[in-house]
């Protein structure tokens, strides 16, 4: 019988993916094709999110990435290289999943340069992108009480559980990516619009406890857009929303930052945001972030508003994000700029 049920377990987990409420300050978890799309030299972030603490042991994800541009041409097109890597851990047997990830992407740029000053410069940039991985997944027992620990009238520790023929196993792990940017700058003007589109686990990585070909992970596919534009020198709007579809599974999240430049007359433009997505059916997410020369740090708080609050109590995640960009704005050292959009910074 716990065999059965383990398997249930195991394979409604095994269709589930990690996911940020941040979705677009976690760029190598969102599409591969935005591996090196970014102005700068090399690009860190770091992300953490904490849920379900209201409700049992929290589920906690952590993910890290690095990714740069290399190979920039004097057209501006590029190839894009990164590494990334997370630890997913849930439950009360630490079911826990770790991968570390490399993505690679091609980007072709076409430009439009202005006949006149006054006019506008439109730049267009189509980006490709692969990413292939090596996960493990592993459990805990200890953390686990079986039927067999109980001795006729209480619990008994010292009883032995019930045993698995796994305990962790690992599984390698596929992903492609498509990306269209639009990039319209007039003398102190930029609007910003994306479109992008994954295809991740195509290779349907077998993730079964039991040793056996059982608990497939489901292909996920994902819709992103975003965009940036300007209401006056000190206010900018930035709107993002995706779509998640995995097997039975789907997420619908929307909303928008306002973005408020502190001081517009200093290169480094240090900038406060604050915004709010829902997610349809789930939760309200609000969130605030600070960018200064090279470094934005955001955090935002789930809502929940599904049938799950009576037991939340309305409370859902906790989540921060933190990006690095090298090099600074501020750097008085020229280099080759590329001409990317603004993703949710």
């Amino acid at each position: 019988m716990f065999y059965i049920l383990f398997i249930l377990f195991s394979t409604s987990l095994s269709a589930q993916d990690l996911h940020f409420s941040q979705f677009s300050d976690s760029p190598l978890n969102l599409n591969p094709a935005l591996a090196g799309v970014f102005n700068g030299d090399f690009r860190w972030v770091g992300n953490y999110r904490s849920q379900w603490s209201s409700v049992t042991i929290p589920y906690s994800t952590s993910a890290a990435s690095l990714d740069l541009p290399i190979v920039k041409t004097a057209s501006n097109n590029f190839i894009g290289i990164g590494g990334s890597a997370f630890i997913d851990k849930a439950g009360d047997s630490g079911f826990k999943t770790t991968q570390f990830n490399f993505a690679f992407s091609y980007d072709q740029t076409f430009s439009s340069s202005p006949l006149h000053r006054n006019d506008r410069k439109t730049t267009q940039t189509v980006s490709l992108g692969m990413m292939a991985g090596y996960g493990q997944v592993s459990i805990d027992p200890s953390g686990l009480i079986f039927d067999s620990q109980f001795d006729g009238r209480n619990l008994n520790n010292n009883l032995p559980g019930e045993s698995l023929p796994l305990y962790q196993f690992f599984y390698p792990d596929i992903s492609l990516g498509f990306l269209w940017s639009l990039t319209t700058k007039y003398i102190i003007d930029q609007f910003d619009l994306y479109l992008g589109g994954a295809w991740y686990h195509l290779n349907f990585p077998n993730r079964s406890f039991m040793g056996n070909n059982g608990a497939f992970l489901y292909p996920k596919y994902v819709v992103h857009a975003g965009s940036q534009f300007k209401l006056n020198d000190r206010i900018y709007f930035l709107p993002t929303a995706v779509y998640f579809l995995q097997g039975p599974s789907t997420e619908l999240m929307g909303g928008t930052y306002i973005k408020y430049v502190i001081n517009p007359s200093v290169l480094t433009k240090p900038s406060f945001y604050a915004g709010a997505w829902y997610r349809l059916q789930d939760a309200w997410t609000v969130g605030i972030k600070f960018y200064y020369d090279n470094i934005i740090v955001g955090y935002s708080y789930d809502i929940n508003s599904s049938d799950l609050y009576v037991a939340s109590n309305l409370r859902g995640a906790n989540e921060l994000s933190i990006t690095f960009m090298n090099p600074k704005p501020s750097r008085k050292k020229p280099y080759r700029r590329l001409e990317c959009p603004v993703f949710g910074s």
